[in-house]
């Protein structure tokens, strides 16, 4: 783990990275056509309020998210970087706020593992870099909200899926 914030004039950027796992109850294949859906992905990030397709690697978003008393807005690109399907995807993430001269950056990672035939482990990494006024606000208050969103993303993936999986007996 690990926590930067520096300080140059009236410029501020803080860095951390998040990171963990969790488990999903479908095969590594299912797995992947479920993050490489970009209408499926969409629904589970938490504050992303448009996602427009560029091309197949290349998407245009939204995100709104409520830090401390203030709202921001962050227009910007989401690009897949590479990929070796069903097990791993890199991605990175910009956007901005204007209205509070801020910016982020996140470097994204992605590895699929498959523990059994129908259990597939879901490891992942975060490297965030914020700009501007909301690299201002403290450590606590950013990596808080950063693993807020973190938990509630996990939470809407393993509910999105477990709705999609048939129970026993169906």
């Amino acid at each position: 783990m690990r926590d930067d914030v520096v300080h140059v004039s009236r410029f501020t950027f803080y860095a951390m990275i998040i990171e963990g796992r969790f488990t999903v109850p479908i095969s590594i294949e299912s797995a992947w056509d479920f993050f490489m859906n970009i209408e499926s992905l969409a629904r589970c990030m938490p504050g992303l309020k448009q996602v427009e397709a560029i091309d197949d690697k290349r998407y245009r978003c939204t995100i709104e998210t409520k830090v401390a008393y203030l709202k921001f807005n962050f227009n910007g690109d989401f690009v897949i970087t590479s990929e070796d399907p069903p097990m791993l995807v890199k991605s990175v993430l910009k956007g901005e706020d204007r209205k509070f001269f801020s910016a982020l950056k996140s470097e994204n990672l992605m590895e699929l593992e498959a523990i059994y035939e129908d259990v597939t482990m879901v490891n992942y990494k975060i490297d965030v870099n914020i700009f501007g006024r909301l690299g201002t606000f403290g450590q606590r208050i950013i990596r808080g909200k950063a693993e807020q969103l973190a938990q509630e993303f996990i939470r809407n993936v393993q509910s999105a899926i477990s709705s999609k999986t048939p129970t026993a007996g169906q």
